[in-house]
C-alpha cells in the first residue's frame, strides 16, 4: 500500500486534468479570462493570469468555454474562492 499525502487525505472529490477557457465575472464590469487546470465534483483549479482582485471567500461566477465542443449554452456558475496562490486559484462550486 502506498503512502498518502495530506492533500490525498483531505480531498473529498477526485479531480480530472482539463484545460478549457474560463471566464470569471468578479462583478458586472470586471471579467477575468484564464484557463482551467483541473476540475472535480466540488470545484475547479484555474491559472492565475494577469490582473485580478480575488481573495479567499469572494463569491463570483464563472463560465467554462467549449465544454460541449462549442460556445452555445454557456452558463454562469456561482463559485467561492477557497485559495489564491501566485500561479493558481482554487474555486469551490456553490
Amino acid at each position: 500500500m502506498g503512502r498518502q499525502t495530506i492533500s490525498d487525505d483531505t480531498r473529498s472529490c477526485s479531480r480530472v486534468k482539463v484545460h478549457l477557457p474560463v471566464t470569471l465575472h468578479e462583478d458586472p464590469v470586471h471579467t477575468f479570462l484564464t484557463r482551467s487546470v483541473n476540475i472535480g465534483e466540488g470545484g475547479i483549479l484555474i491559472e492565475a493570469r494577469g490582473e485580478h482582485h480575488l481573495k479567499k471567500g469572494h463569491r463570483i461566477t464563472l463560465e467554462i468555454g467549449n465544454l460541449l465542443g462549442n460556445d452555445s449554452g454557456q452558463r454562469r456558475t456561482p463559485v467561492r474562492v477557497v485559495r489564491v496562490e501566485d500561479d493558481h486559484i482554487a474555486l469551490e462550486f456553490i
